[in-house]
């Protein structure tokens, strides 16, 4: 994936994605600053869908980028993930409540699971 000239990206994913990480979370699909490309913004939403806390949000100076606002085939697609995220929820809630209870980040990488369990 080219994240070049979307730099917020970058750092969520490469911070969202190490197994103890000072940035647990992914917000602000679509970056706070700026005007993302459509095909951009799809993949923030991608992004966005796999983060346990999940927000379009920008600045007031941007332009609007709610998923109605874009044009095809971009509208279907994000449609397609926002019904993918929702679909997730009971995940996320058992997600939230195992980190309440174990002190564990909810994103982690696999060995991390299973220190949770003993294996």
């Amino acid at each position: 994936m080219d994240l070049e000239g979307c730099p917020s990206l970058d750092v969520s994913l490469t911070y969202g994605c190490n197994a103890l990480t000072l940035i647990p979370f992914t917000a602000d699909v679509g970056g706070f600053f700026g005007n993302p490309e459509p095909e951009m913004l799809v993949r923030w939403y991608v992004v966005g869908a796999f983060s346990p806390f999940f927000r379009a949000h920008a600045h007031i100076d941007t332009k609007r980028r709610e998923p109605y606002l874009l044009d095809e085939p971009y509208k279907s697609i994000v449609r397609d993930i926002l019904r993918l995220r929702y679909s997730m929820l009971p995940v996320w809630y058992t997600a939230f409540r195992e980190t309440s209870a174990t002190g564990m980040p909810i994103l982690r990488c696999v060995p991390a699971s299973y220190m949770i369990r003993g294996v």
